[in-house]
Formats: C-alpha cells, sequence, structure tokens
C-alpha cells in the first residue's frame, strides 16, 4: 500500500537527517564542510544553501511544505547535492504532486549513483513504482504544421511540438492546450485515472495564419491652434484700428474746424486740439502696424504648419508570429 510506503520513505528521510533534531543530516553537513558535490562551490555559497535547507527543514517540520519545497529548491540552486532531491520529492509527496515526487526521486537516484546505499536504492525504486502507478501517461499528438507550437498542461508549458516523448500526468481533470503565433489554437480536457495510458490529438480549430492588423496612417491638413490665435488676435487689433481711425479722423476735423473759424480761438486750445489729433493719428498707425505684423505672423505660422497623422485603417500591416514580430507597409 501506498500509506505503507510512505512510512518507509519517512523513515528513510529520518535517515538522511531530513527532520533534524539535535543532529545534523548528511546534506546538510556537506553543505557545511563542502564534502561531496559542494567541495567546488564557496563558503559563502555553501552558507547560504545551508541556509536555505535548515529553513526548509523548520517548514517541512511544522508542516507548511509548500515553502518547504520552495526553501529546498533554493538551497539546491545554490549547491545542486543530491541528497536535497530527495527532500524535495518528499515535500512534493506530502503535497499530493505525485508526477513531481517521482521526477525528484528519478533524478536523486541518476545524481546519487554510486553515492547511494543499495538499501536506500530499493526503497526509493519501490515508492517510484508506487507513485507511477497513482499517475498516467498522455502521448501529445498534433498536426505537422503546428511543428513548433507550445503545448501547455492546465496553462504551464511542458514543451514544443512534437515532443519528445508522453507525458506523466497526475490523475484528475486534465486540460491540454496549444499554442501558435501567439494564439491558443487547440484545446483537449481528459479525465486522467491511475494507471492510465493514452494518446489525445490536439486538432486546431483556429487559424493557423498570424493574427494581422491592419493599420493606415494618413495626413490631415488640420489647422494649429496656435494659427487660429493669431489670426483672431490679427481680427481684433483690425477692428480696433478701423474703430482708432474714425475717432481720428473726428479729431482731425475737430482741431481744422476750430483753426479755421471766424471766432477767436484761445491759443492753448488750439494746441491741444491738435496735439490730441496727432497722438490719436500715431495710435492709429500703431495699430495698423500691428495688424500687419500679426497677419505675416499668421501667415508663416499657417504655411510652415505641420501636416498631422490620423490613424485609420490601412497599409501598415502588425503581423504576430510565434517567436517573432513583423511590420510592413508605406511608412
Amino acid at each position: 500500500m501506498l500509506r505503507v510506503s510512505c512510512l518507509r520513505l519517512n523513515r528513510v528521510v529520518l535517515a538522511c537527517g531530513l527532520l533534524m533534531g539535535s543532529v545534523q543530516g548528511v546534506a546538510a553537513q556537506e553543505l557545511i564542510d563542502g564534502s561531496g558535490a559542494s567541495a567546488r562551490h564557496s563558503a559563502r555559497d555553501r552558507e547560504q544553501a545551508r541556509i536555505h535547507f535548515r529553513m526548509g527543514v523548520d517548514f517541512y517540520r511544522d508542516r507548511d511544505f509548500r515553502a518547504a519545497l520552495i526553501e529546498f529548491r533554493r538551497a539546491y540552486a545554490i549547491v545542486p547535492h543530491h541528497t536535497v532531491l530527495f527532500n524535495l520529492a518528499q515535500a512534493a509527496l506530502e503535497l499530493k504532486e505525485y508526477v513531481m515526487a517521482l521526477e525528484y526521486l528519478e533524478e536523486y537516484l541518476e545524481r546519487g549513483g554510486g553515492q547511494i546505499s543499495r538499501v536506500r536504492r530499493d526503497d526509493v525504486t519501490a515508492m517510484m513504482e508506487e507513485l507511477r502507478s497513482r499517475t498516467g501517461v498522455v502521448e501529445v499528438t498534433a498536426p505537422a504544421d503546428v511543428e513548433g507550437g507550445e503545448v501547455r498542461l492546465d496553462g504551464e508549458p511542458v514543451g514544443t511540438m512534437p515532443l519528445p516523448k508522453p507525458l506523466r500526468v497526475g490523475a484528475g481533470r486534465r486540460q491540454f492546450s496549444l499554442m501558435y503565433n501567439g494564439r491558443e489554437v487547440a484545446q483537449h480536457i481528459v479525465e486522467v485515472a491511475a494507471g492510465d495510458s493514452m494518446r489525445i490529438y490536439l486538432e486546431p480549430t483556429e487559424s493557423l495564419e498570424p493574427e494581422t492588423k491592419v493599420v493606415q496612417i494618413t495626413k490631415e491638413a488640420g489647422i494649429p491652434s496656435g494659427v487660429l490665435w493669431m489670426g483672431a488676435t490679427t481680427g481684433v487689433i483690425a477692428v480696433g484700428a478701423a474703430v482708432m481711425t474714425f475717432f481720428t479722423m473726428s479729431k482731425v476735423d475737430e482741431y481744422n474746424d476750430l483753426r479755421t473759424s471766424d471766432e477767436l480761438v484761445p491759443v492753448d486750445e488750439l494746441n491741444d486740439s491738435r496735439n490730441t489729433a496727432k497722438t490719436m493719428a500715431w495710435i492709429t498707425d500703431g495699430l495698423y502696424a500691428a495688424t500687419a505684423v500679426s497677419a505675416g505672423v499668421t501667415a508663416i505660422l499657417y504655411f510652415t504648419r505641420e501636416e498631422r497623422e490620423t490613424i485609420e485603417e490601412d497599409p501598415l500591416e502588425l503581423e504576430l508570429g510565434f517567436n517573432r514580430v513583423q511590420l510592413t507597409g508605406h511608412f
């Protein structure tokens, strides 16, 4: 029974020091003193790996198996000692991740080689057989024209077509999907029972052609707001100049009337009227000059304005392909 084998596996784990009490485990000791596979790593790396390994042990002892798995993985990434693979398998087994546990045990036997005793190897081999009986094997096939497409199992990438070998999966409802040209083109959901061996065919239900987005860039001769504001300003100044012209002419006529009057006009009044008419004439001339300048600036802005781009539809084409992005069209 699996339960019996799990108990046996726990005894093996205890023997190698996974649940450390007053003694160091084999893996932890080699990480510390630099013996065995860890000898080629620096003392700093061994210290970091030892810290993560001990944290994994603590989490395992607290039955936080997911955290223990992460800590053991970190320790193995720093110093890949084969004994840590055994601890990883045990944490995966507690999480009921049977395929993961099986893969760690297979790697443990491969990397451990002659360093693993015959008794322990026999125990691990028996455990692996029971794990295999709790999983299934699925061969994934697809049309030849989707070669290179990414195969996903329950949303996680597991390889590209054609897959080199059948996939071992845990029992349960499993979703296989095929990604091609950046899109999901096929999906297959199956129920895998323990010990099953099956073959599925991922038949594309979507077009395999790259998704094309057509974009057209045209140029619109719009009038910038700056030009509009300058034109409005020119108009206001021109109107002011015209109004000022009217009042100036009136003042000039008044001065001429005083100057030609038969009645005696005081000199001061005559001089004031002349000076006022002259001042108003200067102001009028200034307004006309400002109108001319403003009109010239408006004309320059209008004829040197940049054409505004608007996006419509054609002829730029953006193609999203598998591992590629291509932009074609007129620029």
